[in-house]
């Protein structure tokens, strides 16, 4: 079995990017897996010597993830929750009542302070994700020396957004 790591935080902070940037070489990262039935299984089909995922959601429910590093993303509570509510469509939740989605995101905050106790976890603020010394410090931590870090592929990662911006936020 490949060695395992995980990257979580609240909604909107990068998961879906840094999915992509830990997708390299000897090293695959799945995206928002936990949405399936023992998606775990999934990563015992990869054959790469690493391989992880990175979900917001492994914050709600962590089966599947007792062995391996963990790294957290840091993003304001509010100002996640308010891009989380501009996005226009999540098709596998429907529509979010605001109020619903603050209760999840509290729930989610005392998650990562559980995570940050109790697990192998390196932290990382997501306003720290385009400094490239920030994220190379990750990458050491989760993949060490399974595969270097490149600096070829953090240049060609580095501009890639999927972003609600600020000025779209609907208040809630």
């Amino acid at each position: 079995m490949a060695d395992r790591f995980y990257i979580t935080g609240l909604p909107r902070s990068r998961t879906a990017w840094l999915s992509r940037l830990f997708t390299f070489g000897d090293v695959a990262c799945l995206h928002d897996a936990s949405v399936r039935k023992e998606w775990w299984y999934e990563l015992d089909e990869i054959d790469k010597s690493m391989v992880g995922n990175s979900d917001s959601g492994l914050l709600l429910n962590r089966e599947g993830c007792e062995n391996g590093r963990w790294l957290i993303v840091k993003r304001d509570p509010a100002d996640s929750l308010r891009s989380f509510l501009a996005m226009p469509t999540y098709p596998t939740l429907g529509p979010i009542p605001p109020r619903a989605a603050a209760a999840t995101f509290s729930k989610m905050v005392e998650e990562m302070e559980w995570l940050h106790n109790e697990r192998r976890c390196m932290s990382i603020d997501f306003d720290d994700l385009d400094d490239k010394e920030a994220v190379k410090d990750a990458w050491g931590w989760l993949v060490g020396d399974v595969e270097p870090w490149c600096e070829w592929h953090w240049n060609e990662m580095r501009h890639l957004r999927i972003v609600v911006r600020p000025e779209t936020y609907t208040e809630i």
